[in-house]
């Protein structure tokens, strides 16, 4: 269920920053939850460097796709967009911040520009307001260290 409301919100942030239809075919709760985070996108995000593209690291080893990398009040960001039930606490997302770290490790790997920041946008259920988190600077760089021992870790017990 988590993952089809992720998927869903996705889309609709996809299509709304591209400036495509993002209503259609969309069910009333999923555009509800994009409700609360479409002032955020339109007060804070410009600049759009890629939706939904795909992204590779050959220091980490890894590839996937990011949501947005864009200027986020102007400083260049990662920008990933997330669904829940309840609010969120920030030492309870270190998940999120590792993936959004490998995504500007990849991006700054491929572009030789470097991403200042990580901004997480949620869409909560139980919130009529998106809740927006943030990571930049040391604290950015300790998720790109921790993520990194994950690899590490990984490889020398597959070895």
């Amino acid at each position: 269920r988590a993952s089809s409301r992720g998927t869903k919100m996705h889309t609709i942030c996809e299509k709304y920053l591209l400036g495509e239809d993002y209503k259609a075919k969309q069910m009333p709760d999923s555009l509800a939850r994009f409700k609360t985070i479409q002032p955020i996108i339109d007060q804070n995000i410009d600049n759009i460097y890629c939706i939904e593209d795909a992204l590779y690291s050959t220091k980490l080893g890894l590839a996937g796709s990011t949501d947005c990398i864009a200027e986020f009040n102007g400083v260049l960001s990662v920008i990933d967009f997330k669904t829940s039930i309840r609010l969120k606490k920030k030492e309870n997302i270190g998940n999120y911040f590792m993936q959004c770290a490998a995504y500007a490790q990849m991006f700054t790997e491929m572009t030789s520009i470097p991403i200042e920041q990580v901004i997480v946008l949620i869409g909560v259920d139980t919130a009529n307001f998106c809740q927006t988190l943030k990571i930049e600077g040391e604290e950015l760089n300790n998720y790109k260290n921790k993520l990194q021992f994950y690899i590490d870790a990984y490889y020398a017990k597959v070895a």
